[in-house]
């Protein structure tokens, strides 16, 4: 009789699960463990260990409910798994194939300890829809440009279903209970000192679930309209931690947005959504291919950009307090809520490289260091982009002014407003450049520049020049 243990990592769910699927196909009896990494997720922030934590203990009641059970180890992953192999004689463990360099060798690792157990590792593309070994171009090279790489794998985006785990298919083993499990920690031993104190994305398959059914009846239909309006509160899924840790299948969202695809009214939301699981796709795929950019910048040229750190500017830009709202309001957002609306990722990355010419990596970290969603393949793709050293990256001289940003995607002001109290009672022509004001002004409306809030730390006109001239510079160096 076979027995495979199911390690779950980024598939954190029992619907729609392609390696609970094969196990339950290849194995008499499955044993279900969830890890946690006490190696890795102490480098991780509280936001996201808060909504691992909620993900992990659903999902044990979720097993529970099912006729199962899931164990739980917490510690060196490696010991741990050979420890749970030995006790349980497993021959096989099934895993969620992994692309950061950390998750790379901790599984190369703990492939060659089973192995000497005399059990085998089992890797199944779960995360994505397509494997950078899937997607290639007619050379057989990795896709570095956006369009081509999407017109490739949009017509091979199917309605393909993989089927839903139910309790009489989990075939437990009969004594999985008297097999060692550990507790989880409680949320109330999270650092609160990084922990949004208005959390907005939580974790669990149900949330996940219910946040999904929202977006396609309120949502979709209007996706490519409302999708860069930062104050619209449906103008995206916000399902990007979700997506991250497998509360929801990666193609349960493109298989439903496909069908709505087929409806008129729905059609053109549809495909701009799917346009964006796609760039989440093309930035895994830049990872698997090019696994350096974890480190350094996708063109290696840009490793040479003499950028001009700035420990005052820098500070200002993480606070929210560079005088320039829409900037102050977004990094508010992210340390008030965990999350931040993607439009406003491109304008504070814009501003963070190209007017305080500070080295996009302090800004990648700081991301890293509050966002529930914090995804290496995205997080890193989405700076090297705005930074202009990625893949398919914004051309250098083509800078965002945070002014008009300001006017064309917070047009009456709500979302500022919201995270930057201080400007409330200022009217729509003074609130997206406040320091335009003059003393009658301010005193008129109680906000006094300087005092109240602060004067723009960078003039955004000559800043930008200097952007284009650091650019400029490294092109005659080389």
């Amino acid at each position: 009789m076979s027995t495979s243990i199911v390690w779950l990592r980024r598939n954190l769910r029992l619907d729609d699960n392609r390696v609970l699927v094969r196990a339950v196909q290849e194995s008499d009896h499955v044993i279900p463990v969830y890890f946690w990494d006490t190696d890795h997720l102490s480098n991780q922030c509280a936001n996201r260990l808060g909504f691992i934590l909620e993900s992990a203990k659903e999902l044990t009641t979720t097993f529970d409910s099912a006729g199962s059970r899931l164990l739980i180890r917490c510690g060196n992953v490696a010991a741990e798994l050979v420890k749970l192999v030995k006790e349980t004689g497993a021959t096989t463990v099934h895993i969620d194939r992994n692309y950061e360099a950390y998750e790379i060798k901790r599984d190369q690792d703990c492939k060659k300890a089973i192995a000497e157990l005399g059990a085998t590792l089992i890797e199944i593309k779960e995360n994505v829809l397509f494997d950078s070994g899937e997607v290639k171009t007619k050379e057989g090279k990795p896709y570095t440009v956006f369009t081509p790489f999407k017109k490739s794998v949009w017509e091979r985006i199917t309605t393909e279903s993989v089927e839903t785990i139910t309790p009489k298919d989990l075939k437990p083993a009969k004594n999985i209970s008297s097999f060692e499990s550990h507790s989880l920690p409680d949320l109330a031993v999270l650092d609160r000192s990084t922990l949004s104190p208005e959390r907005i994305q939580f974790g669990g398959s149900n949330e996940a679930e219910t946040r999904w059914v929202i977006f396609k009846e309120t949502g979709i239909k209007n996706y490519k309209a409302h999708r860069d309006i930062l104050a619209m509160s449906v103008g995206t899924s916000k399902l990007s931690p979700h997506l991250k840790y497998g509360t929801i299948s990666i193609r349960k969202l493109a298989r439903e947005a496909l069908a709505l695809s087929q409806d008129t009214d729905s059609a053109e939301g549809a495909n701009t959504y799917i346009n964006e699981l796609l760039w989440r796709e093309f930035y895994y795929n830049i990872l698997m291919s090019f696994p350096q950019v974890e480190h350094s910048a996708f063109q290696k040229k840009y490793d040479g950009i003499r950028w001009q750190h700035n420990d005052i500017y820098l500070e200002a830009w993480k606070a929210g307090k560079t005088g320039v709202p829409i900037i102050d309001a977004a990094m508010r957002e992210l340390h008030e809520t965990g999350w931040m609306h993607n439009r406003a990722r491109m304008i504070v990355a814009s501003f963070l490289t190209k007017d305080l010419l500070i080295n996009w990596q302090e800004g990648e970290l700081h991301f890293m260091s509050w966002l529930t969603d914090g995804d290496i393949a995205q997080n890193n793709g989405g700076w090297q982009w705005s930074a202009s050293t990625g893949t398919d990256a914004q051309p250098y001289y083509r800078i965002f002014n945070p002014y008009l940003q300001s006017k064309r995607f917070d047009p009456d002001g709500e979302y500022i407003k919201r995270y930057v109290p201080e400007l409330k009672n200022l009217p729509i022509k003074f609130l997206h450049e406040p320091h335009l004001m003059t003393p009658l002004d301010q005193a008129s409306y109680g906000c006094r520049i300087g005092e109240d809030y602060p004067f723009p730390i960078v003039d955004h006109y000559v800043q930008r020049e200097k952007a284009k001239a650091m650019f400029e510079a490294l092109k005659e160096r080389l």
